[in-house]
């Protein structure tokens, strides 16, 4: 346990964890969907810029944190 009194560990209940599966079904179809429309020789590389996408995000909200 860290002792440090401002960090809080939060956990759901599981009415919320249910609620969050249910929603995380529903964009997990929503975007399963939205595939079906990308030629499937091109869906890899979709993946792959999406994910360096969401890379780059977080580090310049890393980078913006600091200044």
């Amino acid at each position: 346990m860290n002792k440090d009194r401002r960090y809080v560990v939060i956990s759901l209940t599981e009415q919320g964890r249910t609620a969050f599966d249910e929603i995380e079904a529903k964009f997990n179809s929503y975007f399963a969907k939205v595939m079906e429309f990308i030629p499937a020789e091109k869906r890899e590389a979709v993946i792959e810029s999406i994910g360096l996408f969401s890379d780059a995000v977080r580090k310049q909200s890393e980078f913006a944190r600091c200044c």
